[in-house]
């Protein structure tokens, strides 16, 4: 991400993600109850692409996030963006690059950075084979705050995401899903950061009870280490059971709960209780959606670990609520929050640190082709030492699309 800020960013969720499965299994790939069936199959095949640019101007105070600061970052970034599409009756796959150009008042917060994301899948009439990556070009600024927290300007930081999944619909009512993950995470300086990465693997079993729900029964393996300095390896095992389903036609919910154990390959050789948990600890998700023609609302809570650029991860208990209601035909408010206890150590609850974001906005459609956006965010940081740090932000963006353009249908 640029110097811009986000609730969280696309990096923090990335990091949090790569080593679970609880979102995966929860949500999937298909609807909640109906993994075992292929996606309806669009009528013809097309090629489209759309563009858009962005430009934001924003007021930040304590911009990193740092007890006792008084900096005042005034600023804006640009974002032009391109999504392409592909989709065929039996596959499709879609490319969504994003560059984030900002220039600021202070010194060595000007950056130009890159997010970029990639989904593909093809469909038979029993199996579905998919692909996610993605991959961020940003600084630390962004990266860590809700990771480490040691947000430091002007240092690159680059992650890459990569997860391919295989379903296959074993009976009418039964579908075995198996997903892998690696996630790669590379910092400039090597003195304050430690290059790391993640590999998992996910075998899911999903038995539908109703056209609306289902029991799911999963078992996520993974793998921290670090790429560089002292050799560290914590390797997790976690079973994990849950339910998803429709509870009312506008309203789903899907809870996944299980146990992790984990251990440590130190740069002594010597076997310990996993960092970030004890040698046994807990985990869930807990997501549910509310769909209106009016409103939007997303929360999540949840409780996993979290790897760090410090050679350890944490246990991290986060919650998040993503809402937006739709005012009148142009006008829409909408409210992100998200709060983030995280835990070195499980087993003395020494450690802690706290992150908080809250951000309320306006959006305003001029036409069917350019919107205004007016938001206000608050975000307020607690470190190991108990050193306390918020900031304040106000932002004011409009965004300009093109019209869809048909390659070919």
């Amino acid at each position: 991400m640029s110097q811009a800020l986000g609730v969280p960013s696309r990096r923090a969720v990335a990091r949090v993600a790569a080593p679970a499965v609880l979102a995966a299994a929860l949500a999937g790939w298909p609807g909640p109850a109906r993994s075992q069936q292929a996606p309806a199959p669009v009528p013809s095949s097309s090629l489209t692409l759309i563009g858009s640019i962005g430009e934001r101007f924003e007021a930040t105070s304590n911009p990193l996030l740092q007890a006792g600061s008084t900096d005042v970052l005034v600023g804006e970034v640009t974002t032009p963006k391109l999504t392409i599409e592909r989709r065929t009756p039996t596959s499709s796959l879609a490319l969504d690059s994003q560059m984030e150009v900002s220039a600021y008042n202070l010194d060595s917060y000007d950056s130009t950075d890159n997010h970029s994301t990639l989904k593909a899948s093809t469909q038979g009439e029993r199996w579905v084979l998919g692909f996610n990556g993605a991959f961020d070009y940003d600084t630390t600024r962004t990266s860590e705050e809700t990771g480490s927290g040691v947000n430091i300007t002007g240092i690159r930081h680059t992650g890459v995401t990569l997860t391919p999944l295989a379903l296959y619909a074993v009976t009418p009512t039964d579908s075995l899903q198996v997903q892998a993950s690696l996630f790669n995470s590379a910092y400039a300086d090597k003195q304050r950061y430690t290059d790391y990465r993640t590999t998992g693997l996910s075998p899911t079993w999903q038995h539908a009870l109703s056209p609306t729900s289902a029991l799911v029964a999963t078992l996520m393996l993974n793998e921290y280490e670090t790429r560089h300095g002292p050799r560290i390896s914590i390797f997790t095992w976690s079973p994990q059971l849950g339910w998803k389903g429709d509870l009312t036609e506008t309203l789903t919910l899907a809870v996944m709960a299980g146990y992790q154990q984990s251990s440590t390959d130190s740069p002594d050789g010597m076997q310990t209780s996993g960092q970030g948990g004890s040698n046994g600890d807990y985990n869930f998700s807990v997501l549910t959606t509310h769909r209106t023609e009016l409103n939007t609302l997303d929360l999540r809570f949840s409780r996993q670990l979290n790897p760090q650029s410090d050679g350890t991860q944490t246990q991290a208990l986060a919650f998040s609520l993503n809402d937006t209601y739709r005012i009148g035909p142009r006008l829409s408010a909408g409210l992100r929050a998200y709060l983030q206890q995280a835990t070195y150590d499980s087993t003395n609850k020494q450690g802690d640190t706290v992150y908080a974001n809250l951000s309320p906005r306006l959006s305003y459609a001029l036409t069917d082709l350019v919107a205004l956006d007016l938001s206000y965010q608050f975000r307020f940081q607690k470190n190991v030492s108990d050193q306390m740090a918020r900031s304040n932000t106000i932002l004011l963006g409009v965004t300009v699309k093109s019209d869809q353009v048909k390659i070919w249908e």
